[in-house]
């Protein structure tokens, strides 16, 4: 992953039970998202993009919790950055 693939990211929860992930990615490849429930924290695979989906979409997490914080992290290789 390119240090400057991953742009304009937002997380915004407009709902008690879902947040929406919005970004722009300046690449070609398979987009996962990560999720943690504290900050350095172990993150488990939310959602998966496919590099041939051809597109890049907002991202919406439903398995959330009220008044809990989360943190996310976006990644084109596995997780490992």
């Amino acid at each position: 992953m390119a240090a400057g693939d991953f742009t304009n990211v937002r997380v915004e929860s407009n709902t008690f039970d879902s947040a929406t992930i919005r970004y722009t990615y300046g690449s070609t490849g398979e987009v996962t998202l990560w999720r943690a429930t504290s900050s350095g924290g172990s993150y488990t695979k939310i959602q998966t993009i496919p590099a041939a989906y051809g597109s890049y979409p907002t991202l919406v997490d439903v398995t959330v919790s009220a008044a809990t914080i989360y943190y996310y992290k976006l990644s084109d290789d596995n997780g490992s950055t």
